[in-house]
């Protein structure tokens, strides 16, 4: 059986550089937080900033899915703290993609894997560096909720047992038990 490579991966297959890329994208409030290992790039229409990040503890093999990993960003400048501070980091949604290549003009040939999909759930700020911890989604959800409904979260009105609704044409009576 053979097997035909293209033109672009041939090349990308010639040059000296093996080590992947990583695209990291932080959903925050107010803007999406984008990074690159490879320096500034342009891919699927958005500007992601170099930056020498690292991944901890996430398990990529397929065979066995990590729950957690760690995301470590240098910030000399506080610029990822501030967006922090004004956002929140809690659920925030983290994509991890990777791509491989010599350089990022690689990307227009070759496209970056998603790695992750997951929320955020804590943060560990230290001199020159954040630490964000994130949760696989599945797994998050398997954890305590963040909020309980009680009444102090403003649900202190709940319809008395036995009140009767009505609801195309039916009614239905309410049962708490």
């Amino acid at each position: 059986m053979t097997i035909e490579t293209s033109l672009a991966f041939d090349a990308a297959t010639a040059l000296t550089v093996t080590a992947p890329g990583d695209l990291l994208r932080i959903q925050f409030a107010t803007q999406a937080l984008r990074l690159c290992t490879r320096g500034d790039i342009v891919w699927n229409g958005e500007l992601y900033i170099g930056k020498d990040f690292r991944v901890t503890g996430a398990s990529m093999d397929g065979a066995r899915a990590s729950v957690e990993a760690t995301i470590v960003i240098p910030d000399v400048e506080r610029l990822v703290w501030a967006l922090i501070d004004n956002d929140g980091i809690a659920d925030r949604a983290v994509e991890l993609r990777r791509f491989y290549g010599n350089s990022a003009p690689a990307l227009y040939d070759v496209m970056p894997v998603l790695i992750g999909a997951a929320d955020s759930a804590a943060v560990d700020i230290n001199t020159g560096e954040v630490s964000i911890v994130v949760y696989h989604q599945a797994g998050k959800n398997s954890k305590t909720p963040r909020r309980f409904i009680t009444a102090e979260e403003g649900f202190s009105n709940i319809t008395p047992a036995g009140t009767i609704l009505s609801f195309n044409g039916q009614q239905f009576r309410l049962d708490h038990g």
